[in-house]
């Protein structure tokens, strides 16, 4: 299932900054990506497990494509070098920072727990501070 994942975000992430390249406000490519994912976690709690393999094909395309988008914004939001620098240093810190701590954490809530429900209700949450950090960031402005 991971390397299913990781060839749809392939396809996501070759995919989504094109067409976010093609238009100036990507506020809509921010919703539609996470109904998407809100949808695969969906999937992942509430079917039954021989769907995972849909779910996982989903996610592994939205989330290439959310990361791909990220990169995008550092270059369409800037004016110039240093301050795609300057934002791309402060976004890319943070950023895996919080990756590196995801998944040990999830990992330990599913060792306390016994089962994925809890860390997959948990990624609606990751999901909710993605969506709120992404809607502002993909309207059309320049950051100097």
């Amino acid at each position: 299932l991971l390397a299913l994942s990781q060839v749809t975000g392939i396809l996501g992430s070759a995919m989504i900054p094109v067409w976010a390249g093609g238009v100036r406000d990507q506020r809509f490519i921010v919703w539609t990506l996470a109904l998407g994912e809100a949808t695969g976690l969906a999937g992942l709690l509430f079917t039954p497990p021989g769907w995972a393999t849909v779910w996982v094909l989903l996610l592994g395309f939205v989330l290439g494509g959310t990361f791909a988008l990220a990169l995008t914004f550092l270059i369409v939001r800037t004016d110039g070098v240093e301050a795609a620098g300057a934002l791309s240093g402060l976004a890319q810190s943070v950023g895996y920072l919080l990756s590196a701590a995801g998944p040990p954490a999830f990992g330990a809530v599913h060792d306390v727990t016994g089962a994925w429900t809890l860390p997959l209700a948990g990624l609606f949450v990751v999901l909710s501070g993605k969506t709120m950090a992404g809607v502002p960031a993909a309207r059309e402005r320049v950051i100097q």
